[in-house]
């Protein structure tokens, strides 16, 4: 059905605009079809033996990467057009048929079987056109005729309980050893602070659900303002629009990271929170807080930082930091805005209440202001009164919140 989807514009153009549209319709839906099968036949023959070679823990890690990156890719290649059309970048080579290797990808093999049906075929065509069929008949010899059998068990094994995780050699694992850390075991010297800290970093890193809500929902926000640094890095000049709204964005991130960890498939047993000797969920969410701030946050803002170090055309642009540094504190609270909640204890289904999608909306015009104001002030030189006025706002907005999530009940 996915592929029938994909090709059905393609397949009713053939067959009103071809010179032989029945034929071509005809063959094209056999070299659909095909296609699919050798798809399918792909997935089972590599998923079995992934799950042969790395283990079910490490098939497990390396399919959630790959969905991961599939969610971040697809949000930045939606302005790859855009870049090539206005000529910032260049593709190293040409994409058209004479491409050599072109004809390394399965989709050309069967383009040339769909030329072979079609009639007037190349030599290169037949050559594509045999790849596709003896390419599709191994595979689903392979994978339906020797694995079939263990791709049910594989499945099983895959759907019941994550394994625990691998010891160490202190008999602690990683997030436990980082918190005891000097100057992270003084940040965090709070015990439930502490606790909340290092449950939200195995969510963030060893919970499938969590990490594909978690990173694909924090790329769309930082693909505009990284496609105006990367025009501004090719025009060699800069009014550092895009670096100031790069770091606001960044400021607003931990907004988007305690939001999605507040949400978690296993809310139910967040009733564990109720039963320990805590008035109100108010330190568990800090903990929370600072663990996307340390984990996501301050490492998004170093590379910002090396960005500007690196290309001369921003150096002279370091002070655009300083006000999406300064957003950060304030927006990592606002999800108590409408009432705080202790990490990982609301349903998942609950993450697109009208209400959270509205402050997030409100917190990315927010941070579009403040990039916007930025450059104003240093272009009318009273960059310094701007910051020491944000710093007061932003200062003002952390207690009042602070406050409020001190004073949270259950």
């Amino acid at each position: 059905w996915m592929a029938g989807a994909f090709n059905l514009g393609g397949l009713l153009g053939g067959l009103f605009l071809a010179p032989r549209g029945l034929r071509f319709a005809l063959g094209h839906a056999l070299s659909t079809t095909l296609q699919a099968l050798f798809t399918v036949g792909a997935v089972v023959l590599l998923y079995q033996l992934c799950l042969k070679f790395l283990g079910r823990e490490r098939l497990e890690g390396l399919m959630t990467t790959a969905q991961v990156m599939m969610g971040i890719g697809a949000a930045l290649a939606g302005q790859l057009p855009g870049l090539l059309s206005r000529g910032r970048m260049a593709l190293p080579a040409s994409l058209d048929a004479r491409t050599w290797w072109m004809g390394l990808f399965p989709p050309a093999w069967f383009a040339g079987l769909d030329d072979v049906i079609h009639g007037g075929a190349s030599a290169a065509s037949w050559v594509l056109a045999l790849a596709a069929l003896g390419a599709t008949a191994l595979t689903l010899w392979l994978a339906f005729g020797r694995l079939a059998g263990a791709y049910g068990l594989g499945l099983q094994l895959l759907n019941e309980n994550a394994p625990g995780p691998r010891p160490t050699r202190s008999g602690r694992p990683w997030h436990q050893r980082l918190a005891g850390l000097p100057l992270l075991r003084w940040w965090l010297r709070d015990p439930v602070v502490r606790a909340s800290f290092q449950l939200s970093a195995a969510y963030m890193f060893r919970d499938r659900d969590t990490k594909l809500r978690l990173y694909p929902s924090m790329v769309p926000m930082l693909v505009l303002p990284l496609v105006l640094l990367l025009q501004e890095a090719g025009k060699g000049r800069t009014q550092g629009f895009g670096l100031a709204l790069l770091v606001a964005f960044l400021g607003m991130l931990p907004l988007t990271g305690t939001s999605t960890l507040q949400h978690s498939a296993h809310c139910q047993a967040a009733d564990l929170f109720r039963a320990a000797p805590l008035e109100g969920p108010g330190r568990l969410f800090e903990g929370l807080r600072r663990a996307v701030i340390f984990f996501l946050v301050a490492p998004m803002f170093l590379l910002a930082a090396l960005i500007v170090v690196a290309v001369p055309a921003f150096r002279t642009h370091w002070p655009l930091l300083l006000p999406g540094l300064l957003l950060m504190p304030a927006f990592s609270r606002i999800p108590g805005a409408n009432g705080w909640e202790a990490p990982l204890s609301v349903a998942v289904e609950e993450a697109k209440n009208a209400g959270r999608i509205a402050w997030s909306l409100l917190a990315m015009v927010g941070a579009m202001a403040v990039a916007g104001f930025a450059l104003l002030a240093r272009h009318v030189q009273v960059f310094g009164g701007f910051l020491a006025v944000e710093a007061l706002v932003m200062g003002g907005l952390c207690v009042l919140l602070g406050r409020r999530m001190a004073r949270a009940r259950w």
